[in-house]
């Protein structure tokens, strides 16, 4: 069984029971170094809609550094059906990360799936990383430790500006019929 990333940072603890959070991003501005594809770096404000978290926000940054192929989805599909949360969690282990997400005064963490499509406002990003969990919520083995996985769904313009949501604590698998399924916790 992986053993989940830890975090001592309050921010993210503080965010672990919400199930959904409102994102309001902002321009991008770029960065790096001009031989190589110049990340996308967004600014973003993360409002608590339930729980403790409600009526709270926080500021932070994404990074997108590159994109998931369909090749890569189609093997961590794989290994979701064969071997379940965990064998996805090792297996994200070995994965370059495709950027980060960072909140004020965390070092954030690695995304290891970003892909893109048309969406309602032009632009659908789709994150999804292992979920970093904090010291208190791994020692108290609550029922939160098995929510593996967060994703993140962003609806942006041609100007990078736009909204959407943060899933902090997701539960994946596929059902009988082969569809995957999310399961929120909270």
């Amino acid at each position: 069984m992986a053993t989940p990333r830890a975090s001592s940072s309050g921010i993210i603890s503080r965010f672990s029971v919400v199930s959904a959070l409102w994102i309001s991003l902002a321009v991008p501005s770029p960065i790096g170094a001009q031989d190589k594809p110049t990340p996308e770096r967004y600014a973003i404000i993360v409002f608590g809609t339930a729980g403790s978290a409600a009526g709270k926000s926080v500021t932070g940054t994404i990074i997108i550094e590159g994109y998931s192929s369909d090749g890569e989805v189609s093997e961590l599909a794989g290994i979701l059906k064969a071997k379940g949360q965990d064998g996805l969690v090792k297996a994200f282990e070995q994965f370059k990360d495709k950027g980060r997400i960072a909140l004020t005064d965390s070092a954030g963490s690695g995304v290891q799936v970003i892909r893109q499509k048309p969406g309602p406002k032009g632009r659908r990003l789709i994150l999804v990383c292992d979920r970093t969990m904090s010291f208190p919520e791994l020692r108290w083995s609550g029922r939160s430790i098995d929510y593996k996985f967060s994703i993140v769904i962003l609806d942006m313009n041609t100007e990078g500006k736009g909204d959407g949501l943060l899933y902090y604590a997701v539960k994946l698998k596929y059902n009988k019929n082969g569809q995957l399924e999310l399961e929120r916790y909270g």
